[in-house]
């Protein structure tokens, strides 16, 4: 009996696998405080998180750099 292989299996690019793929983002509230946000950011292994009002509605990103700016001050840029 001749065995054919079977034809690969065709994967969608990444960025439609990470569109749709149903995951929520994280989401602080805006009164989180600093050291919270970045716990919840590592603890998630995210750089970036929606910032929330008291209503669920979005007001604005922050990210990980945003945060440890806060904590340490501006770093040198990278040449």
């Amino acid at each position: 009996m001749i065995r054919f292989p079977s034809p690969p299996r065709r994967r969608r690019p990444r960025e439609a696998r990470a569109s749709g793929d149903g995951r929520r983002g994280l989401r602080l509230r805006l009164d989180t405080p600093l050291d919270d946000t970045l716990t919840a950011l590592r603890a998630v292994g995210s750089h970036l998180a929606a910032v929330t009002g008291e209503t669920g509605t979005v007001l604005g990103f922050v990210t990980m750099e945003d945060v440890l700016t806060e904590l340490v001050g501006p770093t040198p840029a990278a040449a």
